[in-house]
């Protein structure tokens, strides 16, 4: 005991700190991991891999509230949900404290509720197991965390007015419940992923568009416009030798959209969709010349003066 008492003890505030820290790293972790999901189901549309990217852990996590909206809004409502029925259902309780047969059918009530959320935790179990035995809206991705985190739920709350109740089912069920739900919110946020992207593709006139010269010939696919030879173009049909020489850019790639810029090159895709198309990655190494074209305003706001966009 002496020992003990000699013993410095911590700091007030590094307990403050290991409370606060605790949780930060964890919300933290959560936000990386879905916003994972949601941009790896986004860039893989276009044939890419986050990591090939290489976004930072900053711009994963900035992509994660998307996919985290709806699931949040269903957990909050099914906590609030979870919250009044809890309530009503005490206030039972304690009207029953003096009434015995009252006391019986709210325990018999709270095991049936249990029975029920075992049923569609089992029915969830059951589709987990024999997924590919299934065929339409029961394949379907979120049917089964979704039963498991609603039958566990239900569960939960009938165990605490059942005889069934002890401490480890109580905590399997809440488990279940927290293992179905973060299940179900991958899921969304690769459904939005992969949503956004086919939204995407559908007009890529939200994409900054670029001129791309390059001092080679790229070689890129039949999707892509053929390249304009600026050295041609300077000195009629042969190349000026001294155009070459100076290994400045030559060709010139027009119809390109960026998709992405990573650390060390910029991705761009042709102007419009094509399933044989491709997303082409131009490193830094290239020393290629990227001409960002202005976003033309519609012709209307000009006040009259002739169209500059052309499309008059």
């Amino acid at each position: 005991m002496a020992d003990d008492a000699d013993r410095p003890a911590l700091p007030p505030w590094l307990g403050l700190v290991f409370q606060v820290a605790a949780p930060a790293t964890l919300l933290s972790a959560l936000l990386f991991y879905f916003g994972y999901v949601y941009t790896q189901a986004y860039f893989w549309y276009f044939g890419l891999e986050v990591e090939l990217v290489g976004l930072s852990t900053r711009e994963v996590i900035q992509r994660s509230p998307l996919p985290l909206f709806l699931p949040l809004v269903g957990i909050v409502l099914v906590v609030v949900l979870v919250v009044a029925v809890r309530r009503r259902a005490d206030a039972r309780l304690a009207a029953a404290a003096t009434d015995p047969a009252a006391a019986a059918r709210l325990e018999r009530r709270g095991t049936a509720v249990v029975l029920a959320g075992a049923g569609l935790v089992a029915a969830g179990l059951v589709l987990l197991v024999g997924a590919g035995a299934f065929d339409g809206w029961f394949a379907y991705p979120l049917v089964t965390p979704v039963l498991l985190a609603v039958g566990g739920t239900v569960a939960g709350l009938g165990l605490r007015y059942s005889r069934l109740r002890t401490t480890v089912t109580a905590v399997g069920v809440w488990v279940v419940v927290a293992a179905a739900a973060f299940w179900a919110t991958s899921t969304v946020a690769d459904a939005l992923g992969r949503g956004a992207a086919r939204d995407l593709a559908a007009d890529f006139s939200d994409l900054p568009a670029v001129v791309v010269d390059s001092p080679v010939d790229l070689h890129l696919t039949n999707t892509v416009r053929a390249p304009r030879d600026l050295c041609v173009e300077r000195a009629g049909e042969d190349p000026d030798r001294a155009c070459v020489k100076a290994g400045g850019p030559r060709y010139r790639y027009t119809g390109l959209r960026v998709l992405v810029r990573g650390p060390d090159a910029t991705f761009v895709v042709p102007a419009r969709w094509d399933p044989h198309g491709s997303t082409v990655r131009l490193s830094d190494d290239l020393h290629a010349r990227f001409q960002y074209q202005f976003v033309c305003d519609p012709p209307s706001t000009w006040q009259g003066a002739p169209d500059p966009c052309g499309t008059g």
